[in-house]
């Protein structure tokens, strides 16, 4: 787990919108980070669901829905 972290972390610094992760549980992670659009903070939840870790989950969304550098 540790090492999926550590890559989630590498790929977070790629987006400067985001502004930290939360390991809620094994299941479960919280990303804070600042909408583009409106500029206002905001928390995304991610829970391992049907197979799809939450860690993918996260990567996935970073993908289609905040700028990267």
């Amino acid at each position: 787990m540790l090492e999926a972290l550590e890559t989630i972390s590498k790929v977070l610094d790629t987006y400067p919108d985001t502004l930290g992760l939360e390991v809620t549980d094994l299941n479960a992670i919280t990303l804070r980070y600042e909408d583009p659009k409106t500029e206002k903070q905001k928390t995304k939840r991610f829970e391992t669901a049907d197979g799809k870790l939450a860690g993918l989950q996260l990567l996935e969304w970073l993908e289609n829905t905040l700028p990267r550098r």
